[in-house]
Protein backbone atom coordinates (compact mmCIF):
# COMPACT_ATOMS: atom_id res chain seq x y z
CA UNK A 1 0.00 0.00 0.00
CA UNK A 2 2.95 2.51 0.85
CA UNK A 3 5.42 1.81 -1.32
CA UNK A 4 3.26 2.00 -4.46
CA UNK A 5 2.66 6.06 -3.65
CA UNK A 6 6.65 6.43 -2.86
CA UNK A 7 8.28 9.50 -4.73
CA UNK A 8 11.33 7.79 -6.39
CA UNK A 9 13.87 10.74 -3.93
CA UNK A 10 11.97 9.06 -0.75
CA UNK A 11 13.48 5.79 0.11
CA UNK A 12 11.26 3.66 2.95
CA UNK A 13 12.87 1.49 5.90
CA UNK A 14 10.78 -0.84 7.51
CA UNK A 15 11.78 -2.23 11.16
CA UNK A 16 9.74 -4.51 13.11
CA UNK A 17 11.51 -4.58 16.79
CA UNK A 18 9.20 -6.79 18.24
CA UNK A 19 6.60 -9.97 17.38
CA UNK A 20 3.17 -7.98 16.39
CA UNK A 21 -0.02 -9.67 18.09
CA UNK A 22 -2.61 -7.38 16.67
CA UNK A 23 -3.83 -4.57 17.89
CA UNK A 24 -7.59 -3.32 18.64
CA UNK A 25 -8.88 -1.43 15.72
CA UNK A 26 -10.49 -1.65 12.31
CA UNK A 27 -7.72 -2.01 9.76
CA UNK A 28 -9.24 0.05 6.30
CA UNK A 29 -9.16 3.11 9.33
CA UNK A 30 -5.47 1.92 10.55
CA UNK A 31 -4.04 1.82 6.79
CA UNK A 32 -5.91 4.96 5.87
CA UNK A 33 -4.25 6.98 8.96
CA UNK A 34 -0.36 5.37 8.30
CA UNK A 35 -0.90 6.35 4.74
CA UNK A 36 -2.01 9.86 5.34
CA UNK A 37 0.92 10.00 7.44
CA UNK A 38 3.71 8.83 4.95
CA UNK A 39 2.04 11.29 2.54
CA UNK A 40 2.63 13.99 4.99
CA UNK A 41 6.71 12.50 5.15
CA UNK A 42 7.04 12.85 1.38
CA UNK A 43 5.39 16.29 1.26
CA UNK A 44 8.01 17.42 4.44
CA UNK A 45 10.89 16.08 2.67
CA UNK A 46 9.90 17.65 -0.90
CA UNK A 47 11.78 16.89 -4.17
CA UNK A 48 15.40 16.51 -2.08
CA UNK A 49 16.33 13.15 -1.72
CA UNK A 50 15.28 11.96 1.71
CA UNK A 51 14.63 9.27 4.28
CA UNK A 52 11.04 7.54 5.88
CA UNK A 53 11.45 5.24 8.48
CA UNK A 54 8.58 3.17 9.71
CA UNK A 55 9.33 1.32 13.23
CA UNK A 56 6.83 -1.02 15.10
CA UNK A 57 7.87 -1.31 18.65
CA UNK A 58 5.60 -3.06 21.52
CA UNK A 59 5.80 -1.23 24.64
CA UNK A 60 4.17 -0.14 28.24
CA UNK A 61 3.03 2.55 29.94
CA UNK A 62 6.07 2.57 31.80
CA UNK A 63 8.17 3.03 28.88
CA UNK A 64 6.67 6.08 27.53
CA UNK A 65 8.67 8.96 25.93
CA UNK A 66 8.52 12.55 26.93
CA UNK A 67 6.21 13.13 23.76
CA UNK A 68 3.21 12.36 25.91
CA UNK A 69 1.53 14.54 28.13
CA UNK A 70 -0.90 14.31 30.50
CA UNK A 71 -3.82 14.80 27.91
CA UNK A 72 -2.29 11.49 26.38
CA UNK A 73 -2.21 9.83 29.54
CA UNK A 74 -5.98 10.35 29.73
CA UNK A 75 -6.99 9.82 26.42
CA UNK A 76 -5.73 5.91 27.10
CA UNK A 77 -8.02 3.08 28.64
CA UNK A 78 -6.83 2.60 31.73
CA UNK A 79 -7.71 -1.09 31.32
CA UNK A 80 -4.76 -1.69 28.74
CA UNK A 81 -0.84 -2.21 29.80
CA UNK A 82 0.37 -3.55 27.08
CA UNK A 83 0.38 -1.37 23.53
CA UNK A 84 2.03 -1.02 19.98
CA UNK A 85 3.72 1.93 18.58
CA UNK A 86 4.12 2.79 15.13
CA UNK A 87 6.67 4.98 14.40
CA UNK A 88 7.18 7.51 11.12
CA UNK A 89 9.84 9.60 11.09
CA UNK A 90 11.10 11.66 8.16
CA UNK A 91 14.02 13.81 7.55
CA UNK A 92 12.06 16.63 5.77
CA UNK A 93 12.44 20.14 6.79
CA UNK A 94 10.94 20.04 10.40
CA UNK A 95 8.38 22.02 12.77
CA UNK A 96 8.83 24.56 14.77
CA UNK A 97 7.31 24.60 18.24
CA UNK A 98 4.50 26.78 17.38
CA UNK A 99 3.71 24.74 14.53
CA UNK A 100 4.05 21.71 16.66
CA UNK A 101 1.62 22.39 19.18
CA UNK A 102 -1.26 23.51 16.78
CA UNK A 103 -0.44 20.69 14.38
CA UNK A 104 -3.54 18.65 15.46
CA UNK A 105 -6.02 21.91 15.57
CA UNK A 106 -9.32 21.08 12.76
CA UNK A 107 -8.33 23.00 9.54
CA UNK A 108 -4.45 23.19 9.76
CA UNK A 109 -2.29 22.54 6.98
CA UNK A 110 1.48 22.68 6.44
CA UNK A 111 0.42 23.25 2.65
CA UNK A 112 3.08 26.52 1.55
CA UNK A 113 5.51 25.43 3.65
CA UNK A 114 6.31 21.94 4.30
CA UNK A 115 3.62 20.55 1.83
CA UNK A 116 0.67 18.99 3.35
CA UNK A 117 -1.26 16.31 2.11
CA UNK A 118 -3.94 13.87 2.65
CA UNK A 119 -6.85 13.82 5.46
CA UNK A 120 -5.57 16.62 7.30
CA UNK A 121 -3.96 15.57 10.79
CA UNK A 122 -6.71 16.58 13.22
CA UNK A 123 -8.73 13.93 11.14
CA UNK A 124 -5.77 11.29 12.05
CA UNK A 125 -5.86 12.21 15.19
CA UNK A 126 -9.79 11.87 15.67
CA UNK A 127 -9.51 8.10 13.74
CA UNK A 128 -6.56 6.63 16.37
CA UNK A 129 -8.76 7.95 19.67
CA UNK A 130 -11.68 6.30 18.56
CA UNK A 131 -9.60 3.02 18.99
CA UNK A 132 -8.76 4.27 22.35
CA UNK A 133 -5.47 5.52 21.31
CA UNK A 134 -2.77 8.47 20.84
CA UNK A 135 -1.30 10.29 18.05
CA UNK A 136 2.28 12.25 19.35
CA UNK A 137 4.86 14.00 17.32
CA UNK A 138 8.19 15.41 17.55
CA UNK A 139 9.96 17.55 15.42
CA UNK A 140 12.81 20.14 15.39
CA UNK A 141 13.36 22.04 11.69
CA UNK A 142 16.31 21.21 9.60
CA UNK A 143 16.20 17.56 11.19
CA UNK A 144 12.77 16.09 10.39
CA UNK A 145 9.42 14.88 12.08
CA UNK A 146 8.37 11.69 14.01
CA UNK A 147 4.97 10.47 14.44
CA UNK A 148 3.68 7.91 16.97
CA UNK A 149 0.55 6.11 16.91
CA UNK A 150 0.33 4.28 19.97
CA UNK A 151 -2.57 1.77 20.00
CA UNK A 152 -3.36 -1.01 22.51
CA UNK A 153 -2.58 -4.83 21.56
CA UNK A 154 -4.82 -7.57 21.08
CA UNK A 155 -2.62 -9.60 23.76
CA UNK A 156 -2.85 -7.72 26.36
CA UNK A 157 -3.22 -10.16 29.43
CA UNK A 158 -4.98 -7.94 31.99
CA UNK A 159 -7.93 -7.89 29.16
CA UNK A 160 -7.84 -11.86 30.06
CA UNK A 161 -7.36 -11.88 33.66
CA UNK A 162 -8.30 -8.57 34.79
CA UNK A 163 -11.80 -8.09 36.60
CA UNK A 164 -15.14 -8.49 34.48
CA UNK A 165 -16.35 -5.38 33.24
CA UNK A 166 -20.10 -4.90 34.02
CA UNK A 167 -22.33 -4.89 31.23
CA UNK A 168 -24.69 -1.81 30.75
CA UNK A 169 -28.17 -2.31 31.91
CA UNK A 170 -30.40 -2.32 29.12
CA UNK A 171 -33.16 -1.13 28.37
CA UNK A 172 -31.65 2.90 28.62
CA UNK A 173 -34.05 4.67 30.76
CA UNK A 174 -36.03 7.21 29.09
CA UNK A 175 -35.95 5.67 25.28
CA UNK A 176 -39.10 4.02 25.49
CA UNK A 177 -41.32 5.40 22.79
CA UNK A 178 -38.57 7.85 21.25
CA UNK A 179 -39.48 8.06 17.56
CA UNK A 180 -36.37 7.68 14.88
CA UNK A 181 -35.45 7.74 11.12
CA UNK A 182 -32.94 4.98 10.52
CA UNK A 183 -31.35 5.39 6.94
CA UNK A 184 -28.81 2.89 5.42
CA UNK A 185 -29.06 1.58 1.70
CA UNK A 186 -27.61 -1.84 3.42
CA UNK A 187 -30.77 -4.32 3.88
CA UNK A 188 -28.97 -6.59 6.03
CA UNK A 189 -27.24 -3.74 8.34
CA UNK A 190 -30.80 -1.88 8.57
CA UNK A 191 -32.49 -5.20 10.22
CA UNK A 192 -29.82 -5.36 12.52
CA UNK A 193 -29.84 -1.69 13.48
CA UNK A 194 -33.71 -1.22 13.63
CA UNK A 195 -33.64 -5.04 15.64
CA UNK A 196 -31.09 -3.54 18.11
CA UNK A 197 -33.01 -0.06 18.33
CA UNK A 198 -36.64 -1.78 18.87
CA UNK A 199 -35.36 -3.60 21.52
CA UNK A 200 -34.82 -0.71 23.38
CA UNK A 201 -38.45 0.52 23.11
CA UNK A 202 -37.02 3.12 20.21
CA UNK A 203 -40.03 3.69 17.78
CA UNK A 204 -38.00 3.03 14.90
CA UNK A 205 -38.77 4.06 11.02
CA UNK A 206 -36.47 2.38 8.92
CA UNK A 207 -35.53 2.80 4.90
CA UNK A 208 -32.90 2.01 3.03
CA UNK A 209 -33.93 4.68 0.01
CA UNK A 210 -32.51 8.06 0.86
CA UNK A 211 -35.58 9.59 -1.07
CA UNK A 212 -37.98 7.76 0.39
CA UNK A 213 -36.12 9.16 4.31
CA UNK A 214 -36.42 12.91 2.46
CA UNK A 215 -40.23 12.12 2.08
CA UNK A 216 -40.51 10.95 6.02
CA UNK A 217 -38.83 13.70 7.27
CA UNK A 218 -40.90 16.01 5.30
CA UNK A 219 -44.37 14.34 6.74
CA UNK A 220 -42.96 13.48 10.35
CA UNK A 221 -41.21 15.85 13.30
CA UNK A 222 -38.52 12.96 14.01
CA UNK A 223 -35.96 14.45 16.81
CA UNK A 224 -33.13 12.11 15.50
CA UNK A 225 -31.99 10.80 12.55
CA UNK A 226 -29.29 7.95 12.18
CA UNK A 227 -27.59 7.59 8.63
CA UNK A 228 -24.63 5.67 6.53
CA UNK A 229 -22.57 8.12 5.29
CA UNK A 230 -22.17 5.94 1.21
CA UNK A 231 -25.70 5.41 0.14
CA UNK A 232 -26.47 5.01 -3.57
CA UNK A 233 -28.23 8.24 -4.99
CA UNK A 234 -27.69 10.41 -1.83
CA UNK A 235 -24.64 10.11 0.31
CA UNK A 236 -25.60 10.62 4.21
CA UNK A 237 -24.14 14.44 4.17
CA UNK A 238 -26.52 15.38 1.89
CA UNK A 239 -29.43 13.81 3.31
CA UNK A 240 -28.39 15.41 6.97
CA UNK A 241 -27.97 19.28 5.21
CA UNK A 242 -31.70 18.40 3.61
CA UNK A 243 -33.29 16.69 6.90
CA UNK A 244 -31.84 20.04 8.66
CA UNK A 245 -33.15 22.50 6.01
CA UNK A 246 -36.72 20.97 6.43
CA UNK A 247 -36.60 20.40 10.47
CA UNK A 248 -33.49 22.46 12.13
CA UNK A 249 -34.30 20.74 15.57
CA UNK A 250 -33.64 17.46 13.90
CA UNK A 251 -30.06 15.65 15.58
CA UNK A 252 -27.91 13.97 13.00
CA UNK A 253 -25.57 11.25 13.74
CA UNK A 254 -23.49 9.98 10.69
CA UNK A 255 -22.21 6.59 10.56
CA UNK A 256 -19.28 5.96 8.29
CA UNK A 257 -16.52 4.17 7.78
CA UNK A 258 -13.96 6.25 6.43
CA UNK A 259 -13.58 9.85 8.45
CA UNK A 260 -12.22 12.24 5.64
CA UNK A 261 -12.19 16.06 6.42
CA UNK A 262 -15.55 16.28 5.23
CA UNK A 263 -17.41 15.29 7.88
CA UNK A 264 -15.34 16.87 10.18
CA UNK A 265 -16.09 19.86 8.64
CA UNK A 266 -19.98 19.10 8.91
CA UNK A 267 -19.26 18.78 12.44
CA UNK A 268 -18.20 22.02 12.91
CA UNK A 269 -21.31 23.43 10.74
CA UNK A 270 -23.84 21.32 12.51
CA UNK A 271 -25.06 20.11 9.82
CA UNK A 272 -24.48 16.55 11.82
CA UNK A 273 -24.45 16.33 15.82
CA UNK A 274 -21.94 13.70 16.07
CA UNK A 275 -20.58 10.67 13.44
CA UNK A 276 -19.32 7.08 14.65
CA UNK A 277 -17.24 4.84 13.22
CA UNK A 278 -18.01 1.84 11.83
CA UNK A 279 -18.23 -1.22 13.10
CA UNK A 280 -20.09 0.57 15.86
CA UNK A 281 -21.19 -0.64 19.22
CA UNK A 282 -24.66 -0.72 20.84
CA UNK A 283 -23.08 1.20 23.56
CA UNK A 284 -21.79 3.65 21.53
CA UNK A 285 -25.31 4.12 19.14
CA UNK A 286 -27.37 4.31 22.75
CA UNK A 287 -24.60 6.79 24.00
CA UNK A 288 -25.25 8.70 20.59
CA UNK A 289 -28.98 8.53 21.10
CA UNK A 290 -28.91 9.88 24.31
CA UNK A 291 -27.15 12.91 23.74
CA UNK A 292 -29.04 13.37 20.99
CA UNK A 293 -32.52 13.13 22.30
CA UNK A 294 -33.94 16.66 23.37
CA UNK A 295 -34.48 17.55 27.06
CA UNK A 296 -38.27 17.41 26.21
CA UNK A 297 -38.84 13.97 24.75
CA UNK A 298 -38.27 12.36 28.25
CA UNK A 299 -41.28 10.97 28.64
CA UNK A 300 -43.37 9.38 26.04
Amino acid sequence: MVTGILSPNCKLEVRILDKHSGFYCNEIQLGQVILNLVLNAMAAIGGKQGTIEMVYRRVTKQEFGESFSQSNWEALDPQFELFGQISITDDGEGMEKEVVDTIFEPFFTTKGEVGGTGLGLSIVQNIVASHRGVVTVTSRPGIGSCFTITLPLAEDPKLETGPVQKAPSWPLSGMEGLPLLLVDDNLSVLKVLQKSLSRQGIEVFATVDPFEALALLKENQFPILITDDYMKGMHGLDLAMKAKLINPQISVILLTELLRREIVEAVQATIIDEYLLKPVSPFELFSSIRKAKPSNLNKH
